[in-house]
């Protein structure tokens, strides 16, 4: 069917103003441009939508089902526009956040909740992975946030931006002949079993090349999935383990663990918002990037 919508607004005008002048007058067009235009859409319906006569026009049964359905579409329109300008706002959609352990427990998952409540018509799809795996999803567009470690070379396509700090301890045993330390240092380690997590994390290959640096001969003895399972076999006296603070200290009450800090300054990490370089993202990501760039900028201001 060939039909405008500049042929249905002047439709609806008529059908509003019952006149085709008056319709004229309303859309600033020539009365015979806007007869023209009825007749096509009777052509193009085979249906005679207006009665003619000296007062005006008189709508028909064809022309009152004709404007039902136009006010419709109408109106559907005006949602997609309305739509499409919250999605482009950030105020509707959806975010893909990719995040590893350490950025969660350190205030993003709570930075989360508090954007969600803030943007109710937003949704976040979220996943925990380690960084060489975020940074690899963001550069590949298939995340449009990650949080990371900066411990590791970026690949070319991202762009990072400062989150918070992350600080490693050494997690062992309430018993261990370390614990009542009040800190340690990376060659203090090299006594003991040493339980790694996961071989590809940022936080492994961390190790790996400050035991380089330091001729060390470095190497782990269990290698854990996840912080949470090295935690487990640290309370159980298999090892010592470098963990993010945030996942040993609030467990040193529940757990048979002690947190020893590490004197070195490899230990102090900083923890980044990452993007993909030159290339604009969607609404919903940047809501929540400007959400996550107010938050610190408010803490900085309440630190100072």
């Amino acid at each position: 069917m060939n039909i405008d919508f500049v042929s249905l607004k002047a439709f609806l005008t008529v059908v509003d103003t019952e006149s085709i002048r008056a319709a004229s007058d309303n859309l600033n067009l020539s009365i015979s441009a806007v007869s023209r235009r009825i007749s096509e859409l009777e052509i193009e319906f085979g249906q005679q939508l207006f009665t003619r006569h000296s007062r005006g026009v008189e709508i028909t049964e064809a022309g009152r089902l004709l404007a039902a359905h136009t006010r419709e579409t109408f109106a559907t329109l005006g949602l997609m526009c309305s739509d499409m300008e919250k999605l482009k706002a950030g105020d509707i959609g959806r975010v893909m956040i990719s995040a590893n352990g350490s950025s969660l427990v350190n205030g993003l998952a709570r930075h989360i909740r508090e954007f969600l409540d803030a943007h109710p018509n937003v949704a976040v799809d979220l996943q925990e992975q380690l960084t060489p795996d975020i940074l690899q999803h963001v550069a590949g567009g298939s995340t449009d946030i990650g949080f990371v470690s900066n411990t590791m070379r970026l690949p070319e396509g991202v762009t990072t931006y400062p989150y918070c700090s992350d600080k490693l301890v050494l997690a062992v045993a309430a018993t261990h002949a370390l614990a009542d330390l009040e800190s340690v240092r990376f060659s203090q380690m090299l006594e003991f079993q040493v339980i790694g997590v996961s071989e590809t994390s940022s936080l492994t290959r961390l190790l790996r090349k400050v035991g380089g640096m330091a001729n060390s001969g470095f190497s782990y003895s269990y290698m854990a999935s996840t912080n949470e399972i090295a935690r487990t076999m640290v309370a159980n006296n298999l090892g010592i383990a470098v963990l993010p603070e945030q996942f040993v200290v609030p467990y040193t009450d529940m757990l048979p663990i002690r947190a020893i800090p590490i004197a070195e300054e490899w230990a102090h990490r900083e923890i980044s918002m990452v993007i993909r370089s030159g290339e604009e993202i969607s609404g919903p990501a940047r809501a929540f990037f400007d959400w996550i760039c107010k938050m610190n900028t408010d803490q900085e201001i309440m630190q100072r």
